[in-house]
């Protein structure tokens, strides 16, 4: 095979029978073993057609069974001769072993045909939000009998789960192939599944693991448009095996729900500061992180295309010039979208961060803005965060005015239990402090 690099260089890369190779290493200073290319007239390599029609390659021609024992990574010793790869370079014509190929390896035929929505079947935008605090936006069909979801992940968005409908029941049965996903070489399936929240005494905080199930029961109203989980533990899992988890998305609990515009036309939920970084006593500015949900105060999803940030520094609106952000701005920016990733700029999933350049800073704030589809504009309680001549703080004559927790979705907790949460500190002036903390029972 054959692969052009750049213009003068091309590597050529190659399937072989390769053989231990003995050889000294003036690196090392001592004698080292590798992998050569074989003989061409010897480079023959057989496979055994079984009667199901699975193939797998006949170990037995070139240095016996190498299967590797189960619960193991590789062979206890390396056989003489194994199937690999190799390439060389028109600039170095030196052979190197790229990789093994499938000396611990079988093949059997794939006969999978993912998932369709047949023809005619009308998909509309619905939400899904789970436990930890996904929020996104999918797209639910029905017919009589089925109910088809899709848009459960970005790689593959027109995959889809199906599930059996039932008068107010849908049933998620497990193990159905979505698709091929090139950009990864996976495919993709959809396993139901269940989920624990455990304590991580490493890690030292709580944890969601998922387990495989059979099937997710869910609740169904075709009237409201929703689907609710019957047992809390439910889990979807969108993942790269049929037969053990790895997983792409790993939704807790989902809740599915058709939303309107007018329920989105709201204040969007209050984002809060997660983290900064100090390079100002090197010249070289102040870097802040920000958790911006993509929510309104009353639990719709908005867009995260369609919202916007503003900058407070010192309690004036922060206006990013083209000489100072070359590279991000032109002209004059004060709105910045969410969604936007350049030089001092960036985002991901619902964070945000940004640098600034300016001195004597001692307060910074942040508000979000939804922008709905009539130019309408929604802001969001501003969230601030306090530098006293450099160093993270609140003045001493501050009193502490009044205290509530949100969890990570931006949602007010009463009475918070176990787990993470966002604690805002509302001083005597007004600024909010917010502390992310983890509450254990």
């Amino acid at each position: 095979m054959e692969d052009a690099w750049w213009a003068d260089n091309t590597f050529y890369y190659y399937a072989s029978l390769m053989e231990e190779y003995e050889y000294y290493s003036e690196d090392y200073g001592e004698t080292m073993f590798d992998y050569r290319p074989v003989a061409d007239e010897e480079n023959v390599i057989y496979y055994i057609i079984n009667e199901d029609g699975s193939v797998e390659l006949d170990n037995s021609t070139f240095g016996g069974d190498v299967t590797v024992p189960e619960g193991e990574y590789y062979p206890a010793e390396l056989p003489s001769q194994l199937l690999g790869m190799y390439y060389y370079s028109t600039n170095n014509p030196t052979i190197y072993w790229n990789s093994v190929a499938d000396y611990a390896q079988s093949y059997s035929p794939f006969e999978g045909k993912a998932n369709e929505i047949p023809e005619g079947v009308e998909m509309e935008t619905w939400v899904l939000k789970d436990a930890q605090g996904t929020n996104r936006f999918i797209t639910v069909g029905t017919d009589a009998e089925h109910i088809y979801l899709s848009n459960l992940n970005d790689r593959l968005p027109d995959a889809c789960v199906i599930g059996d409908l039932n008068g107010s029941e849908a049933t998620f049965k497990t193990a159905q192939y979505m698709g091929w996903l090139p950009s990864l070489s996976y495919f993709m399936w959809f396993l139901a599944g269940t989920a624990e929240h455990l304590y991580d005494n490493g890690l030292e905080e709580y944890i969601w693991y998922g387990y495989m199930a059979d099937e997710v029961v869910m609740n169904y109203d075709p009237e409201a448009k929703t689907l609710s989980c019957r047992d809390e533990n439910s889990a979807f899992i969108i993942n790269s095996q049929r037969d053990y988890i790895y997983y792409f998305n790993f939704y807790v609990h989902p809740e599915m729900f058709c939303q309107t515009q007018e329920q989105m036309n709201a204040q969007p939920a209050q984002p809060y500061f997660y983290g900064y970084y100090d390079f100002t006593e090197y010249g070289d500015g102040l870097g802040l992180y920000w958790y911006i949900p993509n929510e309104n105060v009353n639990g719709y999803i908005l867009p995260w295309e369609d919202m916007y940030y503003e900058v407070y520094v010192n309690g004036g609106l922060m206006v990013f010039y083209e000489d100072e952000y070359p590279w991000d701005v032109v002209d004059e920016m004060t709105e910045v979208p969410c969604s936007y990733s350049g030089y001092d700029f960036y985002s991901s999933s619902n964070m945000v961060d940004f640098w600034l350049y300016s001195e004597g800073i001692e307060v910074v704030g942040l508000r979000s803005i939804y922008l709905n589809p009539d130019g309408d504009k929604f802001y969001s309680d501003m969230a601030e965060k306090v530098f006293i001549s450099g160093i993270e703080g609140i003045e001493n004559s501050q009193e502490v005015k009044d205290v509530y927790f949100t969890n990570m979705a931006g949602i007010r907790v009463a009475n918070p239990q176990h787990g993470l949460y966002i604690k805002t500190s509302v001083l005597e002036d007004g600024t909010t402090i917010n502390q992310k903390i983890m509450l254990h029972k």
